[in-house]
């Protein structure tokens, strides 16, 4: 709500399967009916705890029948805004399943249910935003589209300016999900495919790994050394990818350390087995490991813990930090690098840029800005520092440099922005969308080639030792 950034579309649009448990949906948006009776204290939806899919469902469900809208609207409305994650805080303060504003909630809440609400409570949450959801509509003389884009924008805004340039993608999106949710039947519930988990993007990433460490060369030795990789050390690399960062680190500690290279990617994880086996390693070990649950690994286990670009993809960051320094030993280190801002990332966020502006970025926001949602290094830094550590951040100037616009959109292409960009379009699309980008590369070129300037950061992080 209120230009809330879109939050996390349904992955499973790319993948083969849909998040779906439905049998009673409508495909059709009917009329909307008039608004039913403000709900009052009493006889408001009990609180939850914090709910499961089927239990979100359900709760959206009731909210929905509540505020006489269809099922599917609320659904569809909630899983684009939140991902169906009550606790999804939004960048600007929205909270919970149907991303409602604090603000927002004191003002709406006694008019449209008649009472307070709690919003880290779910079915207040739902019913509260379906009952939003309903004014508008009604405000908008039943226009579905409108009341969602009043909605997303909040309707002062959507009356002053009219619709933003993403609101129509917004529109679009919750009503795509709004069909497949209509068409699904009742099928047990599958996890999104990880988008890393394609052969495709494995095989980009594997022959851009010499393109890879030319332009992350000095990002990467500072990451090493801000994580104390040397001779014995005992390493956790998170996120491996290809295995690029633990060949180095296996390299740095020698055969009296070892490392542990993980990723959530099985592919990703087979990739990094080849890639230390080719180099000769015999000191990597590489294990499919999510690295917002690092439970299973012994506490106080490693003198290192490294993680090139890869917490940003993370859920739960807190989680992921939590672990990281729960496994580090007394006054190990941890060197984790993350993107800046997008804006400040020309090549990284090209394909977004350009898709945001020819009208082609049919994924949600969310998911496609993922790699760049660590970009405040304040709150990086607090993030460590919450986790137990004591924590700072460094920025890091990166350069990509092309000798052609052809091998620069190869580079693109290994990236999973634009992999899921390009997965979302038909092939027509896709010839507009390249076609663009290397009219766009152009501002980027220089006499020997395409320069393209960036910004990383560096999250160092050590776990204090005990006081005496």
């Amino acid at each position: 709500m209120g230009r809330v950034r879109l939050l996390r579309w349904l992955e499973l649009a790319l993948a083969i399967g849909i998040w779906a448990l439905f049998l009673t949906a409508v495909a059709n948006l009917p009329p909307p009916p008039r608004p039913v009776a403000p709900a009052t204290y009493s006889d408001a939806m009990p609180p939850v705890d914090q709910p499961a899919p089927q239990d979100a469902k359900t709760v959206l469900d009731l909210a929905a029948d509540r505020r006489g809208l269809p099922r599917t609207l609320v659904e569809a409305t909630a899983y684009w805004e939140s991902g169906w994650d009550q606790g999804r805080v939004s960048d600007t303060g929205a909270v919970g399943l149907m991303q409602i504003q604090p603000e927002v909630a004191a003002d709406l809440a006694p008019r449209l249910v008649g009472h307070p609400v709690d919003l880290q409570d779910p079915a207040q949450n739902a019913d509260l935003g379906a009952a939003i959801l309903r004014a508008y509509i009604d405000d908008q003389g039943g226009d579905v589209d409108a009341g969602l884009a009043a909605y997303y924008e909040g309707p002062g805004e959507l009356a002053q300016n009219g619709y933003a340039y993403d609101t129509a993608d917004y529109i679009a999106g919750v009503k795509a999900l709004r069909g497949m949710l209509a068409a699904a039947t009742a099928v047990p519930m599958i996890k999104a495919e990880n988008p890393f988990d394609s052969a495709d993007l494995v095989a980009r990433w594997r022959a851009n790994a010499e393109r890879r460490a030319a332009f992350l060369q000095v990002a990467t030795e500072r990451m090493l050394d801000a994580a104390g990789v040397a001779a014995g050390a005992h390493v956790l690399d998170l996120g491996t990818g290809t295995g690029d960062t633990a060949v180095l680190a296996a390299l740095r500690v020698g055969p009296e350390g070892r490392v542990l290279a993980t990723d959530v990617s099985e592919a990703m994880v087979r990739a990094a087995a080849e890639t230390a086996s080719e180099a000769g390693l015999q000191n990597v070990e590489c294990r499919r490991l999510d690295a917002a649950v690092l439970a299973g690994l012994e506490p106080g286990s490693f003198d290192s813990v490294i993680a090139r670009f890869s917490l940003m993809f993370v859920e739960d960051l807190d989680g992921a930090l939590a672990g990281i320094a729960r496994a580090l030993k007394p006054g190990g280190r941890l060197g984790a690098l993350v993107w800046g801002p997008a804006e400040r990332n020309a090549y990284n966020s090209m394909s977004l840029r350009v898709a945001r502006r020819k009208g082609l970025l049919r994924v949600p926001d969310a998911q496609v800005t993922r790699p760049f949602r660590l970009g405040n290094s304040e709150k990086l830094a607090e993030a460590g520092r919450a986790a137990g550590m004591e924590a700072g951040v460094q920025e890091i100037p990166v350069e990509v440099l092309a000798p052609t616009q052809d091998s620069a959109l190869e580079g693109m292409r290994a990236t999973s922005v634009t992999q899921l960009i390009l997965g979302a379009l038909s092939e027509t699309e896709q010839t507009r969308l390249e076609a663009a980008m290397r009219a766009e590369m152009e501002t980027f070129r220089e006499r020997d080639g395409y320069r393209f300037r960036g910004l990383a950061l560096l999250l160092q992080g050590r776990k204090p030792a005990p006081t005496s």
